[in-house]
């Protein structure tokens, strides 16, 4: 009888193993047996494995009707599925100190997105998930689950009459990272790929503080590449210092309406300038953006 009593509560256990992974396998499948689930994963990651991507839905019909019919509310989240995780496409709080979690949905939280406005002049305009016109500045926890972080996740709007209005407001993000997360890592706000060697945003937030001192940004040594996700305003005064290492700089300066080209008239009155080494890709870019070089001895 013990004998008996002990395989019945053997199968009992071995159910409960079965049914949650039973069921998780059945909601991921339902997901890509979505139509247009595979050009959304497509249009969301770029093919890429982990790090920053660069959303595009246009001209993707069958990735927008994936997209529509599966967003959905978790908490104070808009979320869609992608690859066994979900993505935040759409921060709906007000805090200034936001923990993303672990999981939504039951899922783990991968990737960091956008939404999608679209009306009849757009059908693929991306705001950031964390874009909200009452916010000035934000606090945004990563969790060691994400491995995709999109780079319109920096986009901001300011509100919305006939349709979105994109302005001069500006929200200033500071990330901070799980020392756990494989991908990405964090310093001062800072968001860098988990080695350090490329460095995709900067908290601009300590440099526009009324009464603030600082004046330069120190590249950490490790940087190779200085690739930031949004431009840099050109209303700061800070002198950009890069280290030996770096290699590639591929950042723009926001010159408002006048676009982010470069353009030597408005960066001659900026306060920006760049101090490196000669013959370095700091050199390069400086003499790109017609900003003052200082060279390092």
């Amino acid at each position: 009888m013990k004998k008996f009593s002990a395989i019945i509560l053997s199968i009992m256990m071995l159910c409960l193993i079965i049914v949650p992974t039973a069921c998780s396998d059945k909601q991921n499948t339902d997901a890509k047996n979505q139509e247009g689930y595979s050009e959304y994963v497509k249009c969301l990651l770029n093919g890429k494995d982990s790090g920053i991507v660069s959303t595009s839905l246009a001209d993707n019909e069958n990735a927008l009707k994936y997209y529509k019919s599966n967003l959905r509310k978790s908490g104070d989240f808009m979320i869609s599925d992608v690859e066994g995780g979900v993505c935040i496409n759409q921060y709906l709080g007000n805090d200034y100190d936001v923990t993303i979690p672990e999981k939504l949905d039951s899922k783990p939280v991968i990737m960091l997105g956008g939404y999608l406005y679209d009306d009849n002049n757009s059908s693929s305009e991306i705001f950031g998930a964390f874009s909200n016109a009452n916010l000035n500045s934000i606090t945004i926890k990563v969790p060691s689950s994400v491995k995709y972080i999109d780079s319109s996740l920096m986009f901001h709007y300011s509100g919305m009459v006939d349709s979105y209005l994109i302005d001069n407001s500006k929200t200033y993000y500071t990330f901070e990272v799980d020392k756990d997360n494989p991908y990405f890592t964090s310093e001062g706000g800072c968001l860098y790929s988990k080695d350090m060697k490329t460095l995709n945003y900067i908290n601009f937030n300590y440099y526009v503080k009324d009464n603030n001192e600082k004046t330069e940004f120190k590249v950490n040594d490790t940087v190779e590449n200085f690739d930031l996700v949004e431009n840099i305003p050109s209303d700061l005064s800070v002198c950009f210092e890069f280290g030996k290492n770096i290699k590639e700089i591929n950042a723009n300066i926001d010159y408002g309406e006048d676009g982010n080209k470069p353009n030597k008239e408005l960066a001659e009155k900026s306060g920006l300038s760049v101090k490196g080494y000669k013959g370095t890709a700091a050199e390069k870019w400086a003499n790109e953006q017609y900003l003052n070089f200082i060279a390092i001895e």
